[in-house]
C-alpha cells in the first residue's frame, strides 16, 4: 500500500481544513501513498519523473500537479525540478494508405454530374490537405488554373497561404467548375455548392456525401496528405507551411506516424526468429 511520511499526513489535514474536497484530498492520498517513499530530494524528484514518464497522459498531469501543489507549499526551492506536463499532441489514428485512398478517389461515378463534384472534392481534399471550414469557404477567384494554385483566406489562425494544386486535382476542378457547377445555376460564389439548391455547400452536406465513399472524415485526408508527404521524403518545414500550422510540433505528430510504420516494417523484416539460424 505504500508508506507515507508525517510530512504529506500534514499536508493531507491542511486540506482538509482549507477545504477541499474529498476527491481532491483522495487523490493526493494516492499520489503521497504511491511516492511516499521517493526521497524529497532533486534526485528523488527526478526518480519520481522517471517513474510516471510512461503513464497516460491525464494520470501524469493529475500526478505532477499534486506533487507541485504540494512542493510550493512544503518545499518551493525544488519546484523547478519538476516541470509541468506538456499537452501531447495525439498521434492521429487510422489514417489512410496510399492504396486505399486511390481506391477512395475512384469511387464517384464522373459520368454524372454529382460524381463529378463528389470526385472534384476528394482531390481537393486529398490533394491539398485543406481543412473542412477551408474547403467549404473556398471562392471561384481563390483557384488560379493557370499557375495551377489555391489560395486559402483567413484559414485557421486567420492565416492565409496558398496552396499547389495537384495535375489529377486541377483537372477535376476544372471540370466541375466549368462543366457541372455551372449548370447548377449558382447562387453562391462558393467552389463546392449543393446540387439541389444551388447554395454553398454545408458542412452536414459534406459529412454525408463523404460517407458515401468511405468511414473517413476531412481530418483524415488531412492527415493521409501530410503523412504520406512526409514518407516521400518533404521536409517537416514545408509540410508545416503547406498545413498552415503555427508551431513545428504540430506538424511533427506526423513524424511519429511514419516512425510507428517504420517500426512496423523493421519488425516484419528483422524479427531473428523467422531467420530460422542453426
Amino acid at each position: 500500500n505504500g508508506v507515507m511520511r508525517q510530512v504529506f499526513k500534514d499536508y493531507l489535514k491542511e486540506l482538509e481544513l482549507r477545504g477541499y474536497s474529498a476527491l481532491s484530498i483522495r487523490t493526493y492520498r494516492v499520489v503521497f501513498k504511491r511516492f511516499g517513499k521517493i526521497p524529497l530530494t532533486c534526485k528523488g524528484l527526478i526518480q519520481f519523473q522517471s517513474e510516471i514518464q510512461d503513464y497516460k497522459y491525464n494520470s501524469k498531469v493529475s500526478l505532477v500537479s499534486c506533487m507541485r501543489r504540494f512542493l510550493s507549499h512544503t518545499k518551493p526551492e525544488l519546484l523547478s525540478v519538476i516541470e509541468p506536463v506538456k499537452k501531447e499532441n495525439p498521434v492521429p489514428q487510422h489514417i489512410p494508405s496510399k492504396t486505399k485512398v486511390t481506391q477512395i478517389l475512384q469511387g464517384p461515378d464522373v459520368t454524372t454530374y454529382k460524381g463529378v463534384r463528389d470526385k472534384a472534392v476528394l482531390e481537393t481534399l486529398y490533394g491539398t490537405g485543406i481543412r473542412q471550414q477551408e474547403l467549404l469557404g473556398l471562392k471561384l477567384e481563390d483557384i488560379d488554373f493557370v499557375t495551377k494554385r489555391l489560395r486559402v483566406n483567413k484559414g485557421k489562425n486567420s492565416k492565409d497561404r496558398v496552396l499547389p494544386l495537384p495535375e489529377e486535382c486541377c483537372f477535376w476542378l476544372e471540370q466541375y467548375i466549368q462543366c457541372v457547377r455551372s449548370e447548377l445555376k449558382p447562387k453562391s460564389l462558393h467552389v463546392f455548392i449543393n446540387m439541389e439548391v444551388g447554395r454553398s455547400l454545408k458542412r452536414s452536406s459534406l459529412d454525408t456525401m463523404l460517407k458515401l465513399y468511405g468511414d473517413f472524415s476531412t481530418h483524415k485526408y488531412r492527415h493521409a496528405y501530410a503523412t504520406h508527404l512526409m514518407e516521400n521524403g518533404m521536409q517537416e518545414t514545408a509540410i508545416q507551411s503547406l498545413l498552415g500550422h503555427n508551431r513545428l510540433s504540430s506538424t511533427q505528430i506526423y513524424t511519429r506516424v511514419t516512425i510507428k510504420e517504420l517500426q512496423k516494417q523493421y519488425h516484419r523484416y528483422h524479427d531473428r526468429d523467422s531467420w530460422r539460424f542453426k
